[in-house]
């Protein structure tokens, strides 16, 4: 595969995100032809650490369930690498953005950060448009590493609102040859790594059934109080204020 294709699939295949990578072809391809194609270098690699690189996440962006409580928030990193002896071009932009209520729309913001520009930029849920460009089209070296950090707050709701909710948002990884020009003006255009929120066969995403009258543990994670489940939150770290 040359520079100028970079296309790898992810997609989350259980409850807890386990992210596998497929490479999409369009026909049968050889034994031979297989195993070369195997053993061929990536075209981009992730990390979830900064440390540990691979094309295919192996512990899964969105691996660790957890709530987010009003007035705290829950961050999830990502680290993204051009491992090519040529610079590339990177963009990276929202997709299937989903929400289970209007409550939950309005009421979560979600921030991201990327190292490269070195701002932020923020939204509602509900205003997220599909495609809308989170990390914007920028020059990656060869070998060159850029952090991407997305924040997910939650306003202090009233009563139960947002109760029992659930949210799933997808980004689009386009990476590719930076002698290939410019990125098309719609980021709907943009071929690359896609790492999705389905939570299920059907493609719904979860929703938390359980008592909120107090602290319990879930699936490895410390669900706190009255808040919306999320499936993006690797890492959590809960922020009051900051």
């Amino acid at each position: 595969m040359t520079p100028t294709r970079m296309t790898r699939r992810l997609r989350g295949v259980s409850l807890v995100c386990a992210i596998t990578a497929a490479l999409v072809a369009g026909g049968t391809v050889p034994g031979g032809a297989a195993e070369r194609a195997a053993a061929a270098p990536a075209d981009v690699l992730f990390s979830t650490d900064g440390i540990h690189f691979s094309a295919a996440l192996a512990g899964g962006l969105f691996d660790d369930l957890g709530m987010l409580v009003p007035g705290l928030s829950a961050s999830t990193d990502l680290w993204i690498r051009n491992p090519t002896g040529v610079p590339a071009a990177l963009r990276v932009s929202a997709r299937d953005v989903t929400t289970s209520s209007r409550a939950l729309a309005d009421g979560v913001m979600m921030s991201a950060w990327d190292s490269g520009t070195d701002a932020s930029r923020s939204s509602v849920l509900g205003a997220l448009s599909q495609c809308q460009v989170l990390v914007p089209s920028q020059s990656l070296a060869a070998g060159a590493t850029i952090k991407m950090v997305l924040t997910f707050t939650m306003a202090d709701l009233p009563d139960s609102a947002g109760q029992r909710g659930s949210a799933g948002l997808g980004l689009m990884v386009a990476l590719r040859d930076a002698e290939a020009g410019p990125f098309p003006p719609s980021a709907c255009e943009d071929d690359g790594v896609l790492i999705e929120s389905d939570q299920g066969p059907g493609g719904s995403l979860p929703t938390l059934e359980a008592d909120l009258t107090g602290p319990l543990l879930l699936a490895g994670g410390l669900l706190v109080g009255a808040g919306v489940f999320f499936v993006v939150g690797r890492r959590r770290r809960e922020r009051d204020g900051s």
